[in-house]
């Protein structure tokens, strides 16, 4: 037998040990980070990677180091690269999906469902991180959602619809013959149902239309006073109710009614009255910081015990009470509210000759801006909480016309006869209330108006 020189005999025994260190690393996969982390640090797919015993791992579940998922993946030795996390290692706010929780700059991962911030969608986006997003709902800086209210022109009525955030709130519907005219109007608005509705008194001019209404729409609240008709008009109304098995609420003075971004207190009545006009449903409603108040046909001695009770009464914008009619809207009272804006719902032509000249002069000493159905048809208020806008400009004052301190009388005008007179004219005497208007206009802008010169006093 030949002896095998020592130095052959190492070399063998080196290539026999490379042989069985080659063969126990077959089978070995050395795993690379996701397409997506290589892409964003510019690492090539094709990589090489020196096998040290820090980054091969064994398939045995026991022995795969905390952090890493089963599967024997690596942790992210490799600096620059994040490789999954097993679901327990997930950071909270990170999606179980095992993708990196926002590691590589500049990219936000999905949140989990639980995760998504009140007021954001469940579809897993970014909860806003992105600068000039603001959050959506009702935080101290979001704004409110828009009020409208519609002065619905049904003639010589009242009718007026709210919407806010969804709900609605319907006060009168005017006479008997304007039920189907509301109704319309509401349904061109998109009204479906009704979260309230208020019947002021139970005049036929503001309840006529009610029984239409809550036959037609699903009524939530139904809020009328604790008066009585003996009229087919308040029986109908009685009748819709029970039909649809609504219930009455009685005004309380004080209650406050959520209406969407807004609400409503009940102002009126006060107490009970022998007229029922004095007995209608008042509000004030308010948004942001827009003010609405409204008061039926509410007349001077409602409106007195409407200014004691307590409620502040400021607001932007009042629906004048009884269509405009001197019995109503006294100095004190337009005073203490001490409107903007002031909505008259009339009909053309009316026999009652609402508005009256001295509820117009009372409203125009206060600076505010007239709106009037009889001449503009319905008209529409927005507001968002801060400002208000109008789907159409207020009437221009009636400047020179209406009951004027006697020693700036300038001329009486009589609107029956289209003459104008002395105010010592004799005939000035007989001139009813109703058509009398008194001036402090020049003669020649008496006349370019239309007028024509008494021949007893010939002014």
């Amino acid at each position: 037998m030949k002896t095998i020189p020592r130095f052959m005999g190492k070399s063998i025994f080196l290539s026999l040990s490379l042989l069985l260190l080659l063969t126990a690393c077959q089978g070995v996969d050395v795993p690379l980070a996701p397409e997506s982390a290589i892409a964003s640090e510019n690492i090539s797919a094709e990589t090489s990677y020196e096998i040290t015993p820090g980054n091969v791992f064994s398939d045995s579940p026991s022995e795969t180091p905390a952090g890493n998922p089963s599967s024997g993946t690596s942790s992210g030795t490799t600096p620059g690269i994040d490789f999954p996390l097993s679901p327990s290692e997930i950071p909270a706010g990170s999606a179980s999906s095992g993708m990196s929780s926002g590691t590589t700059p500049g990219i936000d991962f999905p949140l989990s469902p639980s995760e998504i911030p009140a007021g954001n969608p469940s579809s897993g986006t970014s909860s806003g991180t992105a600068s000039g997003i603001a959050p959506e709902g009702n935080g101290p800086d979001a704004p409110f959602s828009e009020l409208q209210v519609h002065f619905i022109d049904v003639g010589q009525g009242d009718s007026t619809l709210v919407t806010c955030g969804g709900d609605t709130l319907l006060i009168d519907a005017g006479d008997n013959n304007k039920g189907t005219t509301v109704q319309l109007y509401l349904q061109k608005q998109g009204v479906e149902s009704l979260t309230y509705v208020i019947g002021t008194h139970p005049d036929s001019d503001h309840i006529g239309g009610l029984d239409v209404i809550m036959t037609k729409f699903d009524c939530g609240t139904v809020i009328m006073p604790d008066v009585t008709a003996d009229t087919a008009t308040y029986r109908d109304v009685i009748d819709a109710m029970a039909y649809k098995n609504y219930q009455n609420t009685l005004p309380r003075v004080g209650d406050i009614y959520p209406l969407g971004d807004a609400e409503f207190t009940v102002i009126a009545p006060n107490r009970a009255y022998d007229d029922d006009n004095n007995s209608s449903v008042g509000i004030r409603l308010v948004h942001g910081d827009n003010v609405f108040l409204f008061t039926g046909d509410a007349e001077k001695e409602a409106e007195a015990d409407i200014l004691q009770n307590g409620i502040d009464l400021r607001a932007d914008v009042l629906h004048a009470g009884h269509h405009g009619s001197s019995s109503s809207c006294s100095e004190d009272f337009i005073s203490q509210v001490s409107p903007m804006y002031v909505v008259v719902s009339c009909g053309t032509d009316n026999p009652y000759d609402h508005p009256h000249q001295e509820t117009l002069d009372a409203l125009q000493e206060q600076d505010a801006q007239i709106f009037r159905t009889d001449r503009q048809g319905s008209i529409v208020a927005v507001s968002d909480g801060v400002s208000i806008a109008w789907n159409t400009e207020p009437e221009p004052p009636e400047a020179g016309i209406g009951n004027i301190p006697a020693d700036t009388v300038t001329y009486v005008l009589n609107t029956n006869t289209n003459r104008f007179h002395e105010p010592n004219c004799s005939s000035v005497t007989t001139i009813k209330d109703s058509n009398r208007k008194d001036t402090y206009m020049t003669r020649e802008e008496v006349l370019e108006a239309g007028f024509v010169p008494c021949k007893k006093c010939n002014p």
